[in-house]
């Protein structure tokens, strides 16, 4: 019993450091079919709701314009940058797929994209 808690409080902790270091995500969404890239910049998907969160870190301090190609064939969808306090710095939508934000180099940034009874695809261009 106790090497059953003790494996479970070792799997939780790398889980949280690869949760922090963004290489997991935290998915809570339902959905038909979901077939996403790697690093979060793109997916197809039929009925999907919910959202999807990583940590994102960029290597250098900069400004950068994101593009948000979204082809849904219902429902909607959007993708919001949140900086390390949680506040938000960038909100794209089909309506609003353009936005520049400024970044700190290796701070913490969270990337949500959230879905509402979405069908289509969608890929996040970073210029």
């Amino acid at each position: 019993m106790i090497k059953a808690i003790l494996l479970l409080a070792a799997l939780t902790a790398v889980f949280l450091i690869l949760y922090d270091q963004g290489y997991m995500v935290i998915n809570s969404k339902t959905a038909a079919s979901y077939i996403g890239s790697a690093r979060g910049t793109g997916a197809r998907f039929t009925s999907c709701s919910g959202s999807v969160k990583r940590i994102v870190r960029f290597k250098a301090d900069g400004t950068y314009t994101f593009l948000l190609n979204a082809a849904l064939s219902k429902g909607d969808m959007s993708v919001e940058l949140l900086n390390s306090a949680r506040e938000s710095i960038m909100h794209l939508d089909p309506a609003h797929p353009t936005a520049t934000v400024a970044v700190e180099q290796k701070k913490k940034y969270y990337l949500i994209t959230r879905f509402k009874t979405a069908t289509g695809s969608f890929s996040l261009i970073r210029e």
